[in-house]
């Protein structure tokens, strides 16, 4: 239903089709509301978009546009505030001197309007409501408070960035357009499927329940049950060179063993994001891998003042790189299977259903719920909208710690602002969530609450991504030229800093390995240090801390529910299988194969017959024994994904019968 625009802004009005937003005629309420700083954008961005809209067919509100002789100020921009349905903020270099622009602002965020920022000649992190002495009358104390709070919320909101001096207007005008009708589209959706009713018809008894429209979600999905503070210091892993086997191998040197990681250290609280950055071979995953408790390590990573333990593996959730989901299950049945296999028995089938349809809301898949996920071999929706759906497996679970590698990479600029914007929301409801990612744009970079930068395993730098330009400039690397943090930093970690030499590369490193060592390493061995010190003095005793594990490592569901789930997920995921043309073809030429070996043999060789026509009826068992299990084994223990959901007895027993795949 989704309609991306690309027609340009002096199309002639009468070849431009509005979307089908509602039934009946265009209704004279305003559809989009435009906050601006008059003064700055009157005649330029707020100007051009305001008119584009209209030309679109849309009901914009645009103070100098809009507003008539007589109009009351306050009375008219609140009342079209709060009957708007999309909020769109052009920030510029002045917006913050205006009362009238952070009022607006704030309004918009207060009513849960959905908020589109475009950030006009200036850069978010350079918005701040400071009192320079020209605010006449004096602003009141709590407005400040209020204005600073929407600021720093619509700071981090997903936007459009726009210099003037080198950019194109019609661009802007045309990209911010597209994104509004696709979120007045979106919110539409929303409207008419407030609470969806999953449909029986292809879900099966699974789904054939019937939702109430007016039944609020799971108190489960709203707050997280157990906020976590993961702190890891001087985190070192090696790798052990594997014996040489052989003649001549007692000649050959031992090789020395190669160090992935060196001593590395950070801390990561409730509600942050941290993202570490680096090169290829830097040890990102490595490090993720071994936060999340799959790989042996040196040194203390800690949850809460806890060592990694089979509870709080069931409540961290882990996102590979690759994405591994059932090609032939569609959105809505991956993430409802998902829902009865890992929520408790503490929740009803309806209230489980309902999670998964809230998280597709969510995570903006309902156009695309009923399509299947795809695959290699079979075309399914986008890699996007598959990236969201393993998110999405993840947030069912409302895990406290959520792990992602690389979660942008291949993915184009918006559909990755997108999910970092899906991942802000899921970090804001006081979850930690640590990440790899590989050149984020400077809206992505800004988002991060903390950034950790490796260099063939050594830190160099850790802190706020704010900060980093400041920390490398007052230490003599400073950017010649204006350009995406992100990219300044992996610079650095490769060695590179103006026109250095090859052979400089390593001294630059060296430097800044140097650096860390002196300047923010000793702040941080501190800082872990001091929480440690007031988990001990405030923490709860061995016993609570105990019966508190123990409640987390429950299974959530028994043996037999997973039993049942897994064979109904099976059965829909093989059924394309049934009457496919490699599996008549497989039938055909083991049948003929068989008949030609024995084709008008004597009768007196019928114990030979017998003995070989069992040898090819038990040959496929024997190739699954051999190698289904051993394959499905690794799988398991490399992804963690049956180890956490559901128990490997009621999975291997559904692969004996035939009815689970190989690789799930």
């Amino acid at each position: 239903m989704a309609m991306n625009l690309q027609g340009r802004m002096l199309r002639p009005h009468n070849q431009i089709q509005r979307p089908s937003l509602g039934k009946g005629p265009p209704s004279s309420s305003c559809d989009v509301f435009i906050n601006h700083r008059s003064t700055d954008t009157k005649r330029t961005v707020a100007t051009l978009l305001y008119d584009n809209l209209r030309i679109l067919g849309f009901c914009p509100f645009l103070d100098n546009k809009t507003m008539k002789p007589g109009d009351k100020l306050f009375h008219k921009i609140n009342d079209a505030i709060l009957e708007c349905k999309v909020g769109v903020a052009v920030f510029s270099p002045r917006y913050c001197d205006s009362y009238f622009c952070l009022h607006e602002l704030a309004l918009l965020l207060d009513s849960n309007k959905k908020l589109i920022p475009i950030f006009c000649d200036v850069k978010p992190s350079h918005l701040r409501v400071v009192n320079n002495g020209r605010w006449r009358p004096p602003w009141d104390p709590e407005d400040v408070r209020r204005f600073e709070a929407a600021l720093e919320e619509a700071k981090y909101t997903v936007g459009i960035t726009f210099n003037s001096s080198n950019g194109n207007f019609s661009d802007v005008v045309n990209s911010a357009s597209d994104i509004i009708i696709n979120t007045l589209i979106e919110l539409e959706d929303e409207e008419e499927h407030n609470l969806p009713i999953a449909r029986g018809s292809e879900m099966g008894d699974i789904e054939s329940q019937t939702i109430s429209n007016n039944k609020a979600a799971p108190r489960i999905f709203q707050s997280n049950n157990r906020p976590v503070t993961l702190k890891f210091e001087n985190v070192v892993y090696k790798i052990k060179p594997k014996e040489q086997q052989g003649f001549m191998s007692k000649r050959r040197k031992q090789t020395e063993e190669k160090v992935i990681l060196k001593g590395v250290s950070g801390m990561v609280e409730p509600g942050e994001i941290l993202a570490m950055l680096g090169p290829s071979g830097s040890g990102k995953t490595t490090l993720l891998t071994a936060l999340g408790g799959r790989l042996g390590h040196e040194g203390s990573i800690t949850y809460n003042g806890l060592p990694f333990s089979n509870a709080m593996k069931r409540n961290t959730g882990f996102v590979t790189q690759d994405d591994i989901l059932y090609p032939h299950l569609t959105v809505s049945e991956t993430l409802i299977f998902t829902a009865l296999l890992r929520l408790p028995n503490s929740l009803t089938k309806n209230e489980k259903i309902l999670q998964a349809e809230n998280v597709i809301r969510q995570l903006g898949l309902s156009r695309c719920k009923d399509n299947i996920i795809g695959g290699y071999l079979v075309r399914g929706i986008s890699g996007g909208e598959r990236k969201r759906v393993s998110i999405g497996q993840e947030m069912l679970v409302n895990p406290s710690l959520l792990l992602l590698d690389e979660p942008t990479s291949g993915l184009d600029s918006t559909t990755a602002q997108r999910i970092m914007s899906c991942l802000w929301e899921v970090a804001k409801g006081g979850r930690t969530v640590v990440m790899t990612i590989h050149q984020p744009s400077s809206r992505l970079y800004y988002m991060f609450h903390k950034v950790l930068l490796l260099c063939e395993g050594n830190c160099l730098y850790f802190g706020k991504g704010s900060d980093a330009i400041n920390y490398f400039s007052s230490i003599g690397f400073c950017p010649k030229v204006a350009m995406n943090p992100s990219d300044f930093l992996l610079d650095l970690a490769n060695g590179v800093y103006s026109n250095e030499s090859e052979e400089d590369h390593g001294s630059v490193k060296q430097k800044l390995i140097g650096e860390y060592k002196k300047r923010i390493d000793p702040q941080l061995k501190a800082m872990l240090h001091d929480e440690v010190v007031e988990d001990c003095d405030h923490g709860s005793d061995e016993v609570d801390r105990n019966k508190e594990i123990r409640e987390y490592g429950r299974w959530p569901t028994s043996w037999r529910q997973q039993f049942c789930v897994l064979l109904r997920r099976g059965v829909k995921e093989r059924r394309h299988e049934s009457f496919s043309g490699l599996r008549i073809a497989q039938v055909i030429v083991v049948a003929v194969f068989a008949g030609l070996l024995w084709f008008k043999s004597d009768t007196s060789h019928l114990q030979d017959q017998g003995q070989g026509q069992c040898l090819v009826a038990e040959f496929p068992s024997i190739k699954q024994i051999g190698i289904g299990l051993k394959g499905q084994v690794v799988a398991a223990v490399a992804l963690g994904i049956m180890l956490v959901a559901y128990r490997l007895v009621a999975y291997f027993a559904l692969m004996r019968i035939g009815v689970t795949k190989k690789l799930a």
